[in-house]
């Protein structure tokens, strides 16, 4: 990996750890109703409801907000070996989740008790090939979300 990679990655793991990434997974549903009321209910499939994507790191990566609406239907795309992956409509470009050697990969993953709250995900945009306005289709698994729109 030469050194500039490396350094953007170890820049992205500093924002995500100052940034407090983490405590957004534990957020109550409550909290954000302005988000949850505005929503199109075409972002929503096998219990998986997305919130947001906004480019996140200088346009590097997407992060990608959802909520779990159905613990028993997301329970069965949701785990941990379940591959993620954001496809660019247009391009045709599939953004991986970033997979870090000491951390892991870049997404949190809820638990049975955890209906409600928001999770997040990043995805690799490094090419720059997703902009605002664009329209991605998320993959779980063999689950499609379609038409998001890129804030």
């Amino acid at each position: 990996m030469n050194m500039c990679r490396t350094r953007n990655l170890w820049f992205v793991l500093a924002l995500l750890l100052v940034g407090g990434v983490s405590g957004c997974a534990t957020s109550k549903a409550g909290g954000n109703g302005a988000l949850a009321t505005a929503l199109s209910p075409r972002w929503e499939a096998s219990g998986i409801r997305v919130v947001k994507i906004s480019p996140a790191v200088g346009r590097q990566m997407l992060d990608l907000r959802y909520r779990i609406t159905d613990v028993e239907q997301a329970g069965r795309v949701l785990k941990q070996t379940t591959p993620i992956s954001l496809v660019d409509q247009v391009s045709g470009t599939t953004l991986p989740v970033p997979d870090l050697a000491k951390v892991g990969k870049l997404r949190s993953i809820p638990n049975k008790e955890d209906a409600g709250r928001l999770f997040w995900v990043f995805f690799n945009n490094s090419a720059g090939v997703v902009k605002p306005g664009n329209k991605v289709t998320l993959m779980i698994g063999n689950v499609a979300i379609r038409d998001i729109v890129v804030e």
